[in-house]
C-alpha cells in the first residue's frame, strides 16, 4: 500500500489515515471483547492521545512523529492505570456503563477547557520523522506512510500478545472466571492488563488522527 501511495488521491489518503487511527481504537475494543467485556469508553484514550501530541507540540516543541506516538500512548496508559484499578473490578453491563460514563465526563470537561481549545480543538504543527522533515506535497504523503507503518506495527504487537500465554487467558476469562481463580490466577489482573493495552492502542490512534 505504501509503495502505491503516490497513486492514491490526497483525499483518499486522508480518509484512510483516519480509518487507520479509528481502527487502532477498535483494536483495543476487540482485545477487551475477547474477555467478554464491552467498552464504550475508548474515545477517552483516543482523545488523550490526540490532545497529548497537540499540547506537546504547542508547549514543549515536540515535532517528531515517533516521539509523539510514544507520548500519546504513555499518557493513555497512565490514565488507564488509575482508572483500571476501579474498572477491572466490574463485568458485563457495569463495565460498559462505567467506561461510557468516564468518557462522557471527560468530554464535558474538555469542552469547557480553553487550554485545549474547547469544542474547536487545537491544531498540530509541522511533523518530522526521526530527523526527516517533509516539505510541500510530500507532507501528506509522508504522514500517510507513517500512519500505515505505525498501525501495522501495533497490530503485529497485538497479534503476538493474543498468541502468547497471557493473551490466551482472555478466552478463559470469558468462559469461566471462577475456574481461573481456583487455578491461582488473578482475573482482575488479567483484565487490568487488557485494559492498559486497549488504552495504548486507542492513544496511538488518537495521535495518528
Amino acid at each position: 500500500l505504501t509503495l502505491t501511495a503516490d497513486l492514491i488521491p490526497g483525499w483518499i489518503r486522508f480518509v484512510m489515515q483516519l480509518a487507520l487511527s479509528v481502527g487502532l481504537a477498535s483494536l483495543g475494543v476487540m482485545i477487551l471483547m475477547r474477555s467478554h467485556l464491552v467498552s464504550f469508553g475508548q474515545g477517552l484514550y483516543y482523545g488523550i492521545g490526540a490532545y497529548t501530541v497537540a499540547l506537546a507540540g504547542r508547549y514543549w516543541g515536540v515535532q517528531d512523529g515517533f516521539l509523539a506516538v510514544g507520548l500519546g500512548m504513555l499518557a493513555a496508559i497512565a490514565v488507564a492505570a488509575v482508572v483500571g484499578l476501579v474498572i477491572s473490578r466490574y463485568r458485563e453491563i457495569f463495565f460498559a456503563m462505567l467506561t461510557l460514563a468516564l468518557s462522557m465526563i471527560a468530554y464535558g470537561a474538555v469542552l469547557k477547557m480553553s487550554v485545549v481549545g474547547g469544542s474547536d480543538g487545537i491544531a498540530v504543527g509541522a511533523v518530522s520523522f526521526a530527523g526527516y522533515r517533509p516539505t510541500g506535497a510530500s507532507i501528506q504523503y509522508s504522514r500517510f506512510i507513517f500512519c500505515c507503518w505505525i498501525a501495522v506495527l501495533i497490530a503485529l504487537v497485538v497479534h503476538l500478545y493474543l498468541r502468547s500465554g497471557l493473551g490466551r487467558l482472555a478466552d478463559a476469562v470469558r468462559d469461566n472466571e471462577v475456574r481461573l481463580e481456583y487455578l491461582g490466577l488473578s482475573v482482575r489482573r488479567i483484565v487490568y492488563l487488557e485494559y492498559l493495552l486497549a488504552a495504548a492502542c486507542a492513544g496511538a490512534g488518537g495521535v495518528l488522527a
